[in-house]
């Protein structure tokens, strides 16, 4: 599963995962750790 750091158009910063979708800022993909 890709992990994402989702930056919210608030300001807030949130982890998702590749099945949600929320915000209008830009996501920073995660590398998984091995």
């Amino acid at each position: 599963m890709v992990r994402r750091i989702l930056e919210l158009c608030d300001g807030s910063i949130q982890l998702i995962d590749d099945s949600e979708h929320k915000g209008c800022a830009f996501q920073i993909v995660m590398p998984k750790n091995p």
